[in-house]
């Protein structure tokens, strides 16, 4: 995995208090129940981590190795490399869930 630039200001963490952990396990149970095969998970698991906001910050590069752990621990082979655009799509909403699921696949973008 290539380096991805981090900010000074950057704090690593979950969120205060029960709201950060609730996002991450709701994140989780997102992806459980998706249907489809593993880059529709990663899809779900990407697009439930930038919108839910759950880490002090890092939100997207943290989604994104989310991402990557959850296809190299399920033997599947890590096709897409960081792209900031696609992230940024997922946050303001532009890029959907089979978007994404294409992208990682090695479509698109």
């Amino acid at each position: 995995m290539e380096e991805i630039r981090v900010h000074k200001a950057d704090r690593h963490g979950i969120l205060m208090g029960k709201v950060g952990e609730e996002k991450v396990r709701t994140a989780i149970e997102e992806v459980r129940a998706a249907d489809g095969d593993a880059y529709d998970k990663a899809a779900t698991l990407l697009i439930s981590l930038v919108k839910g906001h759950p880490f002090e910050s890092g939100n997207r590069r943290t989604a994104y190795a989310a991402a990557v752990d959850f296809f190299e621990s399920n033997g599947f082979p890590v096709t897409a490399g960081y792209n900031i655009e696609v992230i940024k799509g997922i946050r303001s909403g532009t890029h959907k869930s089979q978007q994404i699921a294409d992208w990682l696949r090695g479509h698109g973008e």
